[in-house]
């Protein structure tokens, strides 16, 4: 009698977990870090145990489905950071916060067509232009928009260049 309930309970919360994680990627790519976070959390919502077997499970299945991509994942987040004008630096740290690997990173990015064909230089001559077009900034030193250009995540190579242009 008590070991069915038992059973049907992991299953109506694996269910409720699947159905929950599918949701979350409805509305945008995630890693599995970040899925496992939200799927942990919503165990304690719902005032249950912690159950990383099934968790675990979940993420297994909706990988195979191709539902979780942390490929795609890398070259939405790229292409994102890359319109909102966020130097390389800053992107490869952001991703590195996600879960993944510097080589995972690096091997999604090798065939993302968003980062491979950014002119960064150009980009970071844009974010100077933004940011200090006021004719009064004129005169601003160039530490200051170096400075303003690493915050930014730019390399020094960039940042050279861009003060150069």
């Amino acid at each position: 009698g008590n070991l069915m309930k038992n059973e049907l309970h992991t299953n109506d919360i694996e269910k409720k977990l699947y159905d929950y994680a599918i949701r979350l990627l409805a509305r945008g790519e995630k890693t599995a870090l970040q899925l496992t976070t939200k799927l942990n959390q919503k165990l304690i919502v719902l005032k249950q145990p912690a159950a990383p077997e099934i968790i675990h499970q979940i993420i297994s299945k909706i990988t195979e489905a191709g539902w979780l991509s942390e490929k795609r994942f890398v070259h939405a987040f790229a292409r994102t950071k890359i319109n909102q004008k966020v130097g390389p630096v800053k992107i490869l740290y952001e991703l590195s916060q996600k879960g993944l690997s510097d080589k995972q990173v690096n091997a999604y990015l090798e065939d993302c067509e968003a980062w491979q064909e950014t002119d960064w230089v150009a980009h970071a001559v844009q974010v100077l232009t933004r940011k200090f077009s006021d004719d009064k900034d004129k005169q601003v030193a160039w530490p200051k928009k170096a400075n303003y250009l690493q915050s930014k995540g730019y390399t020094s190579e960039q940042i050279r260049q861009a003060l150069k242009a």
